[in-house]
């Protein structure tokens, strides 16, 4: 091989203590003797500009540094059992045992993490061959062993991994977004209630029936898991884990604070949508203290969604009010009815004071909001959108709660319509396809570092996408692109190459190349590689077998 990119990927497919021996494996060939493996190396680079990137982010080198508590010693580097997990988590396997069928036996894809023919073929150890009966499964590993490793991890140190890749992640993000829109929410993690360190929740839901849609009530056991989403770029800047029962709102100060931390000096989070099940007075106060605009609906019991719907509906006077209109392309609802498009009015209305508990927290512990009644007592203010109407909705009963201006009410009501990506697009995705509940272990522990990796994998992946996109536009831009230019290159140098490999060692040829090795002659060889046999081994014995 020619060319620093073609060495890399060489050094980078293999294990450490393989050596690459391009004329010794060539005169092993010429002699027509067994090999271990031929692989075609452009199959390496299928995940290989993905693996790039994350080595550019520096990921590689810090999985290969975590340890394992309680770990002494290491038939392998410790760091495997991770990197494996973590490309479990990006492959979206389900099951560890479904690693044998879908991640060991991608040949290309085991050596480029690592794992040369001979471990693929007769495992890393051969302890215990004496008892075994029939052919060995489950090679290299057993998952079983990954499993009991994973679970080994320090929680403290996989939080603050994650912390670290989603930092890495938006400090490299092609184009930070001009308005950062944060979505929290929290989904249930069902394991089943023998999960040691389960939680258990009533959880209410709408179940299509004959006679119609009815409300059923189910009881969930397991953990939840709460995250701070972005939703313009659709990127995680936080996440928290807990028992299923634990109350969402006790999250949010900590990840309001990892946010701070992911982002650093790259932005500032500047609006935050929720949903009802984070409505508290205490909460939305603190947020206003830190500089953050909140919007969220009010449940229809309170005081201030009554006095908003009458304020709006009868035009009281003495409120500064401001209503708007608008049609707009038929969606949801509307459209599965049939309309073509969608008419909306909502109400802005300024200065509502009837939610008493909207206050910092040390006087609401005080109690000094049941004083209420009293002259002197004065409330603290905020504004709310009323919806009045919306073609294809039984009813309009939507009141959203918000600490910024509603002049331009339809920016609100927009801004809060942004939430529902977080759970088509974060949690329905991240159940569905990226196996969410399927965590090693059935206990606490095990389930935070599946959820962990899980999170840190779908960051990851979409990341990246921005990335790859970027790049396609600074390339039709005629800007260059470093990294993506550097793998192009490895793609093209290594599109018609084998990798050979004989015991702890590997040669790399053109397929010509390998084809004169066994005899085959050859009209028209490739041009980049040796012409005939004789000027093929002539140069080997003259770079000294590499």
């Amino acid at each position: 091989m020619h060319g620093a990119a073609s060495d890399r990927i060489a050094n980078e497919i293999t294990w450490r203590w393989s050596i690459r021996q391009d004329l010794s494996v060539a005169r092993h060939l010429r002699e027509g003797e067994e090999v271990d493996g031929v692989y075609g190396i452009s199959a390496a680079t299928i995940v290989d500009r993905l693996f790039c990137w994350l080595e550019a982010l520096g990921l590689w080198e810090r999985l290969g540094a975590m340890k394992g508590e309680g770990v002494k010693r290491q038939v392998i580097a410790y760091s495997r059992y991770i990197v494996l997990y973590f490309v479990r988590c990006l492959a979206r396997l389900g099951s560890q045992n479904a690693l044998p069928t879908h991640l060991f036996s991608d040949m290309a894809l085991m050596d480029r993490l690592g794992f040369n023919a001979q471990m693929l073929q007769e495992g890393i150890t051969h302890r215990g061959a004496w008892r075994r009966q029939g052919p060995r499964k489950n090679l290299p590993l057993d998952p079983e062993a990954m499993s009991k490793n994973i679970v080994k991890l320090s929680l403290p140190e996989v939080r603050e991994l994650v912390r670290w890749v989603l930092k890495q992640i938006w400090a490299n993000l092609p184009v930070m977004p001009k308005k950062l829109l944060g979505a929290i929410d929290g989904t249930f993690v069902e394991v089943g209630k023998s999960a040691k360190g389960a939680g258990r929740a009533s959880r209410q839901s709408k179940v299509r029936t004959k006679e119609g849609v009815k409300e059923s009530i189910d009881t969930v056991f397991g953990f939840k898991m709460v995250w701070l989403w972005e939703t313009s770029v659709g990127l995680p800047l936080s996440v928290a884990f807990g028992t299923a029962e634990e109350d969402e709102k006790k999250f949010v100060a900590g990840l309001l604070q990892d946010a701070r931390e992911v982002l650093g000096e790259q932005g500032r989070l500047g609006t935050v949508v929720v949903d009802r099940g984070f409505l508290s007075g205490p909460g939305l106060w603190a947020l206003k203290e830190a500089g953050i605009r909140f919007i969220i609906p009010a449940k229809h019991d309170m005081r201030v969604y009554t006095d908003a719907r009458r304020i709006a509906e009868q035009s009281v006077s003495g409120w500064r009010l401001h209503v708007a209109s608008r049609e707009r392309p038929a969606m949801g609802r509307a459209r599965r009815k049939g309309m073509q498009t969608q008419g909306m009015e909502v109400v802005g209305v300024e200065g509502l004071r009837s939610f008493e508990t909207y206050a910092p927290a040390e006087q609401v512990e005080a109690g000094e909001h049941r004083h209420r009644h009293r002259k002197d007592f004065r409330t603290n203010s905020l504004n709310a959108v009323v919806l009045m109407r919306e073609d294809g909705r039984e009813k309009a009963d939507l009141v959203l709660l918000t600490n910024g201006p509603v002049d331009h009410p339809f920016t609100v009501f927009d801004d809060y319509d942004e939430r529902s990506l977080i759970e088509n697009q974060g949690h329905r995705e991240l159940k569905q396809r990226w196996c969410l509940e399927s965590p090693v272990q059935r206990n606490a522990k095990a389930a935070e570092i599946h959820v962990l990796f899980v999170v840190m994998a779908y960051a990851v992946t979409q990341g990246y996408r921005l990335w790859e996109e970027a790049q396609i536009r600074q390339e039709e831009g005629g800007e260059a692109s470093t990294l993506g230019e550097y793998v192009r290159k490895l793609e093209k140098e290594n599109f018609d190459k084998l990798i050979v490999f004989v015991g702890e060692t590997y040669g790399i040829y053109y397929a010509g190349e390998f084809a004169m090795l066994l005899g085959v002659r050859l009209k028209k060889p490739n041009p980049r590689g040796a012409s005939n046999l004789e000027e093929l081994m002539k140069r080997l014995e003259g770079t000294g077998g590499t």
